[in-house]
């Protein structure tokens, strides 16, 4: 009789063990796959956002080229394309060589922006990705406005 009190006892420890494991590993699976399903909801959002980022380049660059006398939209045109992200640049790597050359002879400001843009081109050849600069405009710039020309 020992023996089967001792085989009950057991057995009713581990389904008393059970009721407590089996909702826990649900509730762990569950946790699991929510993470899961976020993340490829993340990385989609992502793929998206890169995908709507090399299009307004795209864009921009057309535009720059249709209006290249313009020399206030080149000159945005380059704020805005330096602070885009290298690897955004580098799917439009020759028109945006294409664009420095142009927009260096619009005048210093703009040079000086085609010089970063440059900089983060060659970044994006490198394979790096480094940040943008703070605020990603320099103190009293106001990427909006027009640059003067000259």
């Amino acid at each position: 009789m020992a023996t089967d009190s001792h085989r009950k006892d057991l057995w009713d420890r581990l389904t008393a063990l059970a009721t407590i494991l089996v909702p826990a590993a649900i509730a762990l699976a569950g946790h699991f796959i929510a993470q899961g399903l976020k993340e490829a909801e993340n990385k989609g959002q992502e793929q998206q956002a890169a995908q709507a980022s090399a299009n307004a380049v795209g864009t921009l660059l057309v535009a720059a080229f249709q209006n290249i006398d313009n020399d206030n939209g080149i000159y945005n045109v380059a704020v805005v394309l330096a602070e885009c992200a290298p690897p955004v640049l580098a799917a439009h790597r020759q028109q945006v060589r294409q664009f420095i050359a142009l927009a260096r002879t619009k005048g210093p400001r703009t040079a000086a922006k085609t010089a970063v843009l440059e900089k983060r081109l060659a970044d994006a050849a490198a394979g790096a990705s480094p940040p943008p600069a703070p605020g990603g405009l320099a103190p009293g710039d106001n990427a909006l406005s027009p640059a003067p020309p000259g």
